[in-house]
């Protein structure tokens, strides 16, 4: 199959203290599907349009790299995985991985997680979403992120699939001052509950 592969695009979110994502590369076997990619503080997110299973079009794969920068949060230790779609008179199964490396160095793998799932519809479209999450061997401040994820009609084209979004959520490590405050509250709550 012939990968029809999108524009490279840099995305840094315009808030101070938002962390940066900068798309590597980003395919799919979908042809005129596209994406726009949005950040939001912690989140980055890749807005599908055109990227339909179908009779026509039974499968269906996207292929993403992107990499990021914790700063000026201390480090992330964890994401999660949102895939959002919909389905009419079907259902779309998919399976694929989700692999994290600490790049700040010498690329380390820090994750390497299974993506597997399926969303179904009626007689009407109906909305479904996919979650997953991956805690990271070690916390990362600079890193990048590769997936790989095939999507195909599972009852053989009797509906329509729309993936529309996939959402990453990174985990941000607790700051120590955090921490400190939290351990102070719990002694407080302990301290009254003593009374």
């Amino acid at each position: 199959m012939k990968l029809a592969v999108l524009s490279l695009a840099i995305v840094t979110c315009a808030i101070s203290s938002a962390q940066t994502f900068t798309n590597v590369s980003f395919s799919t076997t979908i042809p005129g599907a596209s994406a726009a990619f949005v950040s939001s503080g912690n989140s980055f997110t890749a807005n599908l349009t055109g990227f339909q299973i179908s009779a026509s079009q039974l499968t269906g794969d996207i292929a993403w790299i992107y990499d990021f920068n914790s700063n000026p949060v201390s480090a992330f230790n964890s994401v999660t995985i949102e895939i959002g779609g919909s389905t009419i008179n079907g259902v779309v199964d998919f399976f694929g991985n989700e692999k994290v490396f600490d790049t700040s160095g010498t690329p380390f793998q820090v994750a390497d997680g299974l993506v597997n799932g399926s969303g179904a519809g009626g007689g009407t479209f109906d909305d479904w979403v996919y979650t997953g999450t991956y805690t990271f061997s070690q916390p990362v401040t600079k890193g990048q992120v590769h997936k790989d994820i095939l999507f195909a009609d599972g009852f053989f084209g009797t509906g329509i699939s729309e993936v529309r979004y996939i959402k990453q959520t990174f985990g941000a490590v607790p700051e120590p001052a955090t921490m400190a405050a939290l351990g102070l509250g719990v002694a407080a709550l302990l301290r009254r509950r003593r009374r």
